[in-house]
């Protein structure tokens, strides 16, 4: 689809996911809007669904292919 309303600040960086993972995430969430949170290349992929108050997310972590 396609990415909205993202904020984007550091180096560039490249970073691979499992694609099954990431489907599998997106998902079990049902949502139309996740907010996703990536660090470093080495730091895990963190999804949440955008609708949830902050107290009651659940959170899904996705670890980076090591290249």
């Amino acid at each position: 689809e396609f990415v909205q309303n993202y904020v984007y600040t550091g180096e560039p960086t490249s970073i691979s996911f499992n694609f099954k993972y990431m489907v599998s995430i997106l998902e079990a969430l049902d949502t139309e809007k996740v907010v996703i949170r990536l660090g470093t290349a080495r730091e895990p992929m963190i999804v949440t669904n955008e609708s949830d108050p902050p107290n009651q997310q659940i959170i899904h972590l996705l670890m980076p292919l090591r290249s």
